[in-house]
């Protein structure tokens, strides 16, 4: 019997860091930056607490209990990727990279709160690598009890298209999907008990983080998540570095680099593939066949990446409006990375309002991910089978007719009950929506129609766009 084993959560500690702990911390937080960043900049602190990666890789290696320190990659590549992490971060301050996207005009920056929870996220992706790496050879034959690793269906589309509400509605037929929740792309195996204490500290993170947007945001730590938690273990898919700090020099070199890229998703199928053995345990060697049900909007970036870890995966694409999600966007970021990063106490009256990034900072990069992504689809024909594509006023409006045709695409069937559930579900959705709306518009982050239509163009001329019914596939999957 290993010693390794799932990680038990308790929701009350959790809740007890989020409304106690973290507020105390930032607050001490913030009035020490007040005095600190008279004398010294965020960058320079950033690097002298995280510039050295063996102190890095010592914290998670005294919280792993593992005797030997293996990486899924050699040592060395895992110190250039924390030093290259570290630098990213410290160019969103020095190079200015998010002028004017703070609150009232001011440019974020780096503060003792983004060097702390850097450094958890470092951390705790090493930590996860460590144990990974180690136990997932143990465990490999009992995932190869089950296919469902095999044939994932996994959600994509531009962030702010309906992915969210999508994969929550499919999540409540467990008997159908198997969704990667928090707490498992946080540590899906531990072997100490201070891994797991730890473990708490970055879920009530996690909660600080969505406590700020969840009016335009859904997910719990106990909840469904997207990719991305876990790709970036292993110091892994730099997506998380862009998405919550709004650095993008990681993500510029990730994406030139194929090796790396494939790599990274690989080691991303490893994890599920253990967690597929850990709920093969817990059932008692009972083989359920559930297949796994994953999401994240960030696929966009590498769907050739995807498909060479999941050659047989269904991928739901969701498609709105460019006009639209791009300023929704721009809205859940900018909210995002003024809780995790510091706003200088004065406004810079030199910015004017057509310097302030957002075009850069955001625009660019959703534009980027859809080309790539419309790209992949038009070089790889052989792959249009596995495509089945949604729009999102088809969804808003006719919800239960979209998750029918997602239904008999994958093969599967709607029990009833499930379908009352999904119903119930969709009614609390939008009693908890008009509770506190999500406004937005492009004129607020300095964007016009035209800009829109120019970056996009390429997504909006994919032939796959607009969508005309309720979902659309190239072929019915029987």
């Amino acid at each position: 019997m290993l010693a390794a084993t799932a990680p038990r959560f308790q929701g009350w500690k959790i809740l007890l860091q989020k409304r106690i702990g973290l507020p105390l911390l930032i607050l001490v937080a913030r009035v020490v930056e007040m005095i600190l960043f008279r004398f010294v900049t965020g960058s320079k602190l950033l690097r002298w607490r995280l510039g050295k990666p063996e102190k890095l890789r010592a914290k998670a290696m005294a919280l792993s209990g593992v005797e030997e320190e293996k990486y899924h990659v050699p040592i060395t590549e895992i110190d250039k990727r924390l030093k290259e992490s570290v630098e990213a971060v410290a160019r969103i301050e020095e190079d200015a990279l998010l002028t004017g996207i703070g609150k009232n005009g001011t440019t974020p920056c780096i503060g003792i709160v983004t060097i702390a929870a850097l450094e958890r996220r470092l951390v705790r992706q090493l930590l996860v690598d460590l144990l990974v790496t180690k136990y997932s050879k143990e465990y490999f034959y009992m995932a190869n009890q089950s296919s469902t690793v095999n044939n994932p269906v996994i959600i994509i589309g531009a962030p702010r298209t309906g992915t969210t509400i999508l994969l929550e509605l499919l999540g409540l037929d467990k008997s159908n999907w198997r969704q990667l929740k928090s707490y498992e792309a946080t540590l899906p195996i531990v072997l100490k008990n201070s891994a797991t204490k730890a473990a708490h500290g970055w879920l009530a993170g996690l909660e600080y983080i969505l406590d700020g947007v969840r009016h335009i945001h859904h997910e719990r730590w106990d909840g469904p998540t997207e990719c991305r938690s876990a790709l970036e273990n292993g110091v892994g898919a730099p997506y998380t570095l862009w998405y919550v700090l709004g650095a993008t020099t990681c993500l510029d070199a990730w994406l030139c680099d194929k090796e790396r890229r494939f790599s990274d998703y690989s080691f991303y199928r490893q994890q599920l593939e253990l967690l597929t053995s850990l709920s093969y345990i817990n059932n008692n060697n009972n083989k359920h066949q559930t297949t796994w049900l994953l999401k994240d909007p960030m696929h966009t970036f590498s769907l050739d990446a995807l498909f060479h870890a999941f050659p047989q995966a269904t991928i739901v694409w969701t498609h709105r409006s460019p006009h639209n999600f791009a300023a929704s966007m721009c809205s859940l970021l900018s909210s995002v990375w003024s809780r995790m990063l510091r706003h200088s106490t004065q406004k810079n009256n030199n910015i004017q309002q057509k310097q302030r990034k957002f075009d850069s900072a955001i625009i660019d990069y959703l534009a980027l991910a859809l080309k790539r992504a419309v790209i992949f689809r038009a070089e790889n024909p052989q792959n249009s089978n596995n495509f089945i594509d949604i729009s999102m006023d088809d969804l808003v409006q006719n919800p239960m007719a979209v998750i029918d045709q997602i239904y008999l695409f994958t093969g599967k069937s709607l029990a009833p009950n499930i379908r009352a559930d999904m119903i119930k579900y969709l009614q609390q959705d939008h009693a908890r929506k008009q509770r506190k709306k999500h406004a937005y518009q492009l004129s607020d982050f300095d964007l016009t129609f035209q800009d829109i239509d120019s970056k996009f163009a390429t997504y909006t001329a994919a032939p796959f766009f607009p969508v005309s019914s309720s979902a659309t596939s190239q072929k019915i999957k029987k």
